[in-house]
């Protein structure tokens, strides 16, 4: 009986060691001996166990990346569809209120709310465009660039904003230029929307 029971835990230490050989050439490091009694083989088995409980983790945490992966693809078409939808009606009304703003004859009472709608029509404009950022894949392209000459760019196209609103806008530089390092396009969205926020919390 106990060369019997010898011959068995030898026979399951093999397939064990052969199990862990497979795990190891495919998806996980496994070492174990064969041969040994009934209390090495249950260390073996243990471990054997413990390496497939963390493949089994690895690949359910990769497939929750798939599935998050798929949600942001998803997010983004659905944003870029929305966005394209909304950005048509948009330019048209903005058109018709600057061709209102030009008209000598708008009472002074009426200016005032055509300059809040064009305020609010340029911010539904600056949601759609994050919206189309947002959709569509990221780039970075680094150059060298003046940051006061886009500052002041960024506060001329907002000028019409904050006269409408009473708000007087101060600038303060320092002495000499300040040229530096990035990626134009991405700085000038953070200070734009920076500008905007402000001008919509006075």
């Amino acid at each position: 009986m106990a060369k019997g029971l010898a011959r068995s835990i030898y026979r399951l230490s093999v397939h064990v060691h052969d199990v862990a050989q497979r795990l190891d050439q495919n998806v996980a490091s496994v070492s174990v001996a064969a041969g040994g009694d009934i209390h090495t083989l249950g260390r073996q088995l243990q471990h054997v166990v413990h390496s497939v409980e963390e493949v089994a983790q690895r690949l359910q945490q990769h497939q929750r990346e798939i599935i998050h992966t798929q949600q942001l693809s998803a997010m983004g078409q659905l944003a870029a569809s929305v966005a394209h939808e909304v950005r048509n009606p948009l330019a048209g009304m903005k058109g018709a209120l600057e061709m209102l703003r030009g008209d000598l004859e708008v009472k002074p009472q009426n200016l005032e709310i055509v300059h809040e709608l064009l305020a609010q029509i340029t911010r539904l404009e600056n949601l759609v465009r994050d919206l189309l950022t947002f959709a569509r894949p990221s780039t970075i392209s680094v150059q060298e660039f003046e940051l006061h000459e886009m500052l002041d760019r960024l506060l001329r196209s907002e000028r019409d904003t904050a006269e409408a609103a009473g708000i007087t806008v101060e600038r303060t530089y320092g002495p000499g230029t300040a040229t530096i390092y990035g990626d134009p396009q991405k700085i000038e969205q953070v200070f734009s929307n920076l500008l905007q926020n402000a001008l919509q919390a006075m």
